[in-house]
């Protein structure tokens, strides 16, 4: 392991008090499994949702200048497999320049499931996950919960309609994967001058996939005379440890009318000497 990554670690953890002695948080865990039958060879989607006490706090998948990401670990049958997770658009938090990205109350997660193709009809399978976060307040508390559930294989799909209307709430409030065009280009000094065109936006600021990319506490000014569309200056993080290729996270916007929406976000990034500007 590298003295980067290990300084990585610690400032991750740095300024967090752990507590062995305050009481922890309440945090509900459930597993919202839409359809009660699946389908050999089809992709089906399976929600995770973590309530947590007023006041308190988790972390993102990047936490930022502080914190530890929540983790969630499948246990699948044999030939199953995860093929991505959403993670819900995270909150800002400041403390004292200490910048986390964070989820408080209502978290939601959706993952996308595939079963195999071979499969015998009428045959049960548990889906079991394993959730780690780490809540804070003013200490720190680690946490974890296993949730599971159990789908048969049919020729058709059947569905259970409560879990099917909770799952498509929990969709509904998720990132969705950006139609516009974007443009990325990264100048002498490392920083990176980000334009999105497509979406009418007052404020916007962006939530990097790694604490390598961007600086999790640097202010992000926005660029004016972007027509349809925001541009942000993203300050290069001081953790990185090489040169990124692709820019990837959640783009949070806010219109004139106070509406807030989030994007996911991945796209080249190209360098401010290349000739034609590429677009994603």
């Amino acid at each position: 392991m590298s003295v980067l990554k290990n300084m990585l670690g610690s400032v991750l953890i740095a300024g967090l008090s752990f507590s062995q002695q305050a009481s922890a948080p309440k945090v509900g865990a459930e597993i919202v499994l839409p359809y009660r039958t699946v389908v050999a060879g089809d992709e089906f989607p399976v929600g995770i949702r973590l309530t947590v006490e007023e006041r308190w706090h988790i972390y993102w998948m990047n936490p930022g200048d502080t914190g530890i990401p929540t983790n969630i670990k499948w246990t699948l049958p044999e030939g199953w497999q995860v093929n991505r997770l959403t993670y819900p658009t995270p909150h800002r938090y400041d403390d004292e320049g200490m910048v986390s990205y964070t989820h408080e109350g209502q978290v939601d997660f959706v993952a996308w499931i595939t079963a195999p193709e071979q499969l015998k009809l009428g045959g049960g399978f548990d889906i079991k996950a394993d959730v780690n976060w780490l809540a804070c307040i003013q200490s720190c508390v680690p946490g974890s919960a296993t949730v599971s559930g159990r789908v048969t294989v049919g020729s058709n799909v059947v569905r259970d309609p409560k879990a099917m209307e909770k799952l498509d709430a929990m969709r509904s409030s998720l990132p969705k994967v950006w139609q516009g065009e974007t443009v990325v280009r990264r100048e002498a000094e490392g920083d990176l001058d980000a334009t999105f065109s497509g979406v009418a936006a007052r404020e916007g600021f962006f939530f990097a996939e790694s604490a390598e990319v961007v600086e999790p506490g640097a202010l992000q000014p926005v660029a004016t005379g972007v027509a349809n569309g925001i541009g942000l200056r993203l300050k290069k993080s001081p953790y990185a440890r090489t040169v990124a290729k692709r820019l990837r996270g959640v783009l949070w916007l806010k219109d004139s009318s106070g509406v807030e929406r989030s994007f996911w976000i991945d796209a080249p990034i190209r360098e401010a000497n290349d000739g034609e500007q590429k677009r994603q």
